[in-house]
């Protein structure tokens, strides 16, 4: 697989995003370095709430085939200022999760992604209940098949 890198605040659930997608039963935990394994890429949320680590993001992802930016669909703002996702030369693919809960709303996730500077259509996951990743692996596997090999 080609590397695909997840970046969004902490507790928007990029690690057990991640796991539901590899196919693992591994329990999510608190990333505290960028973690690589399979073709994913796990980022600290501290990566994207504060700027002074942004070129940590711009960097790790200069090899990447896909960016994900999750967007916790219960999360009330983003921390990504507006047009940050623009810096990024390869597709960038929006991501609100935990849609399962019933204090989400992913219709304000999906305007957080917009101003973040990422261009829909977006994909709404549960990474719990499985809603929505048999699409989100259909879109990676569309953005990833075609463009140079970027494997880990």
């Amino acid at each position: 697989m080609k590397r695909v890198i997840a970046i969004g605040r902490a507790g928007a659930g990029k690690t057990t995003l991640l796991n539901a997608l590899a196919g693992s039963g591994d329990p999510a935990h608190k990333t505290q370095m960028v973690e690589f394994r399979d073709g994913l890429v796990d980022t600290p949320g501290e990566y994207s709430e504060m700027p002074r680590f942004y070129h940590f993001l711009i960097s790790t992802a200069i090899k990447a085939a896909v960016v994900l930016v999750v967007q916790d669909g219960t999360a009330p703002r983003s921390v990504l200022p507006p047009g940050f996702c623009r810096v990024f030369h390869q597709p960038v693919l929006g991501v609100v999760t935990k849609v399962d809960r019933p204090d989400a709303l992913p219709e304000r996730a999906e305007t957080h992604l917009r101003l973040a500077g990422v261009a829909g259509p977006y994909c709404r996951v549960s990474a719990v209940t499985g809603e929505g990743l048999a699409g989100l692996r259909q879109r990676l596997h569309e953005l990833t098949e075609g463009g140079s090999s970027n494997d880990v």
